[in-house]
């Protein structure tokens, strides 16, 4: 969480304007850059409470999801940064995604552990 509250906390120089024509490109790519970085930081961050909490997948979600929502806001006080509601749906669906991943593993394995154990 420290580290993902310090990247919130850089301020970042303003870029060059893009003629408009790239910006509309850039607009057509399917996922920007920049929420699939949201995505992976707050599914590693699930896995890190998925480890730490145990398994209490709604609990875990709620606190992702919450800090994403937190995170953003934090982030309208910081120069040059501005929060995005965007940004917290990619927290909250890297985070889910996680947690199904883990669920379904752990569902998975637990079965394959009942076929060999008897």
């Amino acid at each position: 969480m420290g580290f993902i509250f310090w990247l919130s906390h850089r301020s970042f120089l303003p870029k060059e304007p893009k003629p408009w024509y790239i910006e509309l490109l850039e607009s057509l790519r399917p996922i920007p850059p920049d929420k699939l970085v949201h995505f992976v930081l707050y599914a590693i961050l699930a896995r890190l409470g998925w480890i730490a909490l145990g398994k209490r997948p709604v609990v875990l979600w709620v606190i992702c999801f919450i800090y994403g929502a937190l995170d953003e806001w934090h982030q309208s006080f910081v120069p040059l940064r501005h929060p995005d509601v965007w940004d917290v749906m990619a927290d909250g669906l890297g985070a889910f995604c996680a947690i199904i991943t883990m669920f379904w593993w752990e569902l998975n394995m637990k079965k394959k552990g009942d076929l060999i154990g008897g």
